[in-house]
């Protein structure tokens, strides 16, 4: 795990509420939206993005793990991006984010793993403002995939 500062960055797409006893008992929000997000070819009608990463997202917590929060799914765009009809445009503050990286491997495994991971060894002195998953060109490969996860630690005013 290593320590990085992170720029302010907008991200824009789709997003909603869900806890993760939703998410584990397969009543959960997330397979629906990533099924949304491929389905509808979203990533093509972002304009204005920076880079290729899809980002899946995790912000406005009630409380902890243990509370509700909001999935967002998107790609960074330029700050003035035009935000398409049915999709939402999030502003992310810079701030001071713990990146831990998963193994290699079926990607909804090893993503899996690895919040198995935070949870059960790295949640103390996360902020609870915004973190997110980075699925980049290492994620292309649904059975050898590799993500970076990015843990709110500080927001920076």
């Amino acid at each position: 795990m290593k320590t990085t500062r992170q720029e302010s960055f907008t991200v824009i797409g789709v997003e909603g509420r869900t806890n993760n006893v939703k998410e584990f008992s397969g009543q959960g929000i997330i397979p629906q939206i990533w099924g949304k997000f491929m389905a509808e070819n979203l990533l093509n009608k972002i304009s204005d993005k920076t880079d290729g990463s899809i980002i899946a997202a995790y912000t406005d917590y009630v409380s902890d793990k243990n509370g509700d929060y909001t999935f967002f799914l998107g790609v960074k765009v330029d700050r003035d991006a035009t935000v398409p009809e049915g999709m939402i445009s999030r502003h992310v503050q810079e701030g001071i984010y713990q990146v831990m990286t998963s193994e290699t491997g079926p990607i909804w495994q090893v993503v899996q793993d690895l919040w198995k991971k935070i949870w059960s060894e790295h949640d103390n002195g996360r902020s609870y403002q915004f973190d997110y998953e980075v699925y980049e060109h290492r994620a292309t490969d649904q059975d050898a995939a590799q993500v970076d996860v990015y843990l709110s630690v500080v927001t920076i005013e």
